[in-house]
């Protein structure tokens, strides 16, 4: 979750926020998914990791959508 923020950042830049969400968002519903069909600890493993890269994406990119929401909200 750590390292990926770092590197969302960097993809929210050059991207976009919509589409850092939709990559955030997809990683972690493969992980969710993945995490529950898991038959072995390899994709366990795995499934944590792709949680981990959703969680980056969402902490980076969704807190800044929240508070342009919230500011926009108190203005009116």
């Amino acid at each position: 979750g750590l390292v990926t923020s770092f590197f969302a950042s960097s993809i929210t830049k050059a991207f976009g926020r919509k589409p850092s969400i939709l990559v955030g968002g997809a990683a972690f519903l493969l992980g969710a998914a993945l995490g529950g069909t898991a038959l072995n600890l390899y994709m366990l493993i795995l499934s944590r990791i792709l949680l981990g890269v959703g969680i980056g994406f969402a902490n980076q990119v969704l807190v800044f959508s929240l508070v342009y929401l919230s500011l926009v909200y108190l203005k009116s």
